[in-house]
């Protein structure tokens, strides 16, 4: 799938505070892990701990926290408003940003 429109789609999840959104769309991208302990270094996941960790953090381990916080849609509101939400969405946004220019270099 192309990085642009992967790009564009997550921008499109800023400030949307439905858990089902972000599945779909992770989804759609062919990025939904729903396996997403075997990413992440805390098991149940410390949403602040991995995010100490997102400017080092692949592509496919924001993708399966993305996922985590998705799936953990009881808390998703406040996980969003804590500000777990967005950072990752950015660094994934940026990733993909990061591929265009690579390929076209």
């Amino acid at each position: 799938m192309n990085c642009i429109f992967k790009a564009r789609l997550l921008a499109d999840l800023k400030g949307v505070l439905d858990p089902k959104r972000y599945v779909s769309t992770l989804k759609k991208i062919h990025d939904y892990k729903p396996d997403y302990g075997k990413y992440l270094m805390t098991v149940p996941v410390e949403y602040s701990l991995e995010l100490l960790h997102l400017p080092e953090m692949s592509y496919d381990e924001c993708c399966a926290l993305l996922t985590a916080l998705a799936c953990d849609s009881k808390h998703f509101r406040d996980n969003y408003y804590n500000g777990y939400v967005l950072p990752v969405l950015e660094r994934m946004i940026d990733i993909q940003r990061s591929q265009l220019f690579s390929v076209t270099a």
